[in-house]
């Protein structure tokens, strides 16, 4: 009966989360670390409880249970404050430990497309003049943002985690009425037409962690571990419509061209995290750790606009406007026809984070307990932006009197924006203050936690300078495949570097949370949480959390 219950709020949870809407133009950036208590969030991260270290590769080994152990929380905290739903499931299986998580929202989708069809009659003649249909679409957004990780512990306090994030804003059918007009004399002519459209935004990320416990007892206990990440960022956009054009028994009377929007800014991104946290042990009622993690992360860019018209790679971001291809074609020549105006900007980026913690817990009376934790994120980066657009115009022309002789010309217009290097240094010091009572030990206990950002101070140096011509103007033409270049003209602008230096302070801020923890029995706990922002004492947030261990 009780696994029977727990089938049915857990269903009854992912259906919550697939029947809210999700905002299309929002994606959650990368994976959480990992699942948090409500008990650990409402004591400001000091104190925690079996759902932090399930599936924690250095804490498992402390969940105690016979057969399993498993959770089930609920929160808006998907894209744009969509409901998603997080599930933890932990066994022991021959003597290996295994913990396994799923949190997302599955899918929601929408789509609707509607057809109107309006009929001209001569009703003195009886006869129809024309047709006009008009199909409206609604832009469809299909969204999803899903984590699954599994856990395998070993019997000498080795953990492996593997898992997989993705999070996607996918759109396949813009806001557009596409009308056509046939009157019934052979003429049908296109207005607001679609060729191609596709809009994907969103992250895939593949990652894996290693960790241990080491020592203990009387001696120090030491918490290596790392975590590698692959983050491949999508954000692609193609927008290609066709002018209004007209037919006369399925012939072109008109030119038929595609207009062309779009742009290519993904990366891939390689992130790695080498940590280590070391305990005391406990003097008197007194518990003193800290630890120490480094970050790198390093963005690679490589994106194509051939979807441009125009193919070819950078190095970084890409985006075209007023691009436009058609071609015409008659008894003595065909002539093909395309444009765009492109924007590139070429990047290289590498950033650091270091993070030295500190963490004290004491225990001033029996069922009481009291801590302070300190963390000091410090990040550097380093960041360079090369920045320069083209205008391309390419004619290609097919002589077919001539066999076919094929002569293609090219005007290209590069203009140099220059080239940014941007290094960056921040810190941002937290201070947690958590406390937990026990009224009734081992039935009900009472949390509360304050986290305060006392200050957080950013500087910036950047440095600018030219990164060849102001711009460059040339023609290339192509003669069966032989390569001339005329007109070409150079323009050279500004010489000179600009450096600017710019420091930033933030002021207070910090979160005021609580809460409890209610045991219904040995089997089943309820984790719930309130907490609001230091300038708004009203309650911004309210959460529930429930533990089941058998």
């Amino acid at each position: 009966m009780k696994k029977r219950t727990m089938i049915v709020a857990i269903l009854a949870i992912i259906a919550m989360g697939l029947a809210m809407p999700v905002s299309a133009q929002n994606v959650v950036n990368g994976p959480s670390a990992g699942p948090e208590s409500n008990q650990k969030t409402a004591t400001a991260g000091v104190f925690g409880n079996d759902v932090d270290n399930y599936m924690n590769v250095n804490d498992f080994g402390d969940v105690q249970f016979a057969k399993w152990f498993g959770f089930l929380h609920g929160a808006n905290d998907g894209p744009a404050g969509s409901f998603r739903v997080d599930l933890g499931y932990a066994t022991k299986l021959s003597g290996l430990y295994l913990g396994t998580r799923y949190k997302g929202n599955v899918l929601s989708f929408n789509k609707t497309v509607a057809t109107t069809i309006t009929p001209t009659y001569d009703w003195n003649n009886q006869e129809l003049l024309q047709t006009s249909e008009a199909v409206t679409y609604t832009q469809n957004w299909t969204n999803s943002t899903n984590q699954i990780e599994a856990l395998i512990g070993l019997s000498n306090g080795m953990g492996i985690k593997v898992g997989f994030f993705e999070s996607l804003a996918v759109s396949s059918q813009p806001g557009r009425t596409v009308t056509t007009t046939d009157t019934k004399d052979g003429i049908i002519t296109y207005a607001n037409g679609i060729d191609k459209y596709s809009i994907i935004r969103g992250y895939l990320t593949p990652f894996l962690g290693w960790g241990m416990k080491i020592g203990g007892g009387e001696a120090m206990t030491i918490k290596p571990y790392v975590l590698a990440e692959f983050d491949i960022y999508q954000n692609k956009v193609i927008e290609n419509y066709l002018n209004t054009y007209s037919t006369y028994n399925d012939e072109l009377t008109s030119r038929k061209a595609i207009e062309k929007t779009g742009n290519n800014n993904g990366y891939f991104c390689p992130d790695v995290t080498i940590g280590a946290g070391f305990e005391l042990p406990k003097k008197g009622d007194t518990s003193v750790s800290f630890g120490i993690e480094y970050e790198i992360s390093i963005p690679i860019y490589n994106n194509s606009y051939s979807d441009s018209g125009f193919s070819g790679d950078v190095g970084g971001t890409v985006r075209w406007a007023n691009g436009r291809s058609y071609t015409d074609d008659t008894i003595s020549q065909t002539v093909n026809y395309k444009t765009a105006v492109l924007t590139f900007e070429e990047i290289s980026n590498f950033n650091h984070y270091i993070t030295p913690s500190l963490l004290v817990v004491k225990e001033p009376a029996e069922s009481f307990k009291f801590g302070l934790s300190l963390s000091l994120p410090v990040n550097i980066s380093t960041r360079k932006n090369s920045r320069y657009g083209e205008t391309i115009t390419e004619t290609e022309t097919i002589d077919k009197n001539a066999d076919n002789t094929t002569t293609k010309i090219s005007n290209k217009i590069r203009q140099n924006n220059g080239v940014t290097n941007t290094t960056s240094f921040s810190i941002s010091p937290e201070v947690g203050i958590g406390a937990t009572y026990s009224l009734i030990p081992g039935r009900f206990s009472v949390n509360a936690g304050f986290l305060a950002y006392p200050l957080s101070y950013r500087n910036t140096s950047t440095v600018t300078a030219p990164n060849g011509p102001s711009s460059v103007t040339y023609d290339e033409t192509t003669t069966d495949g032989k390569k001339t270049y005329e007109n070409i003209t150079v323009a050279n602008g500004a010489s000179s570097d600009r450096v600017e230096n710019t420091s930033s302070w933030t002021h207070f801020d910090g979160n005021v949370t609580g809460g409890f923890v209610f045991n219904f029995n040995e089997n089943i706990a309820l984790d719930f949480l309130v907490s609001s922002t230091v300038f708004d004492m009203e309650l911004t947030n309210v959460n529930v959390l429930f533990t089941f261990k058998f």
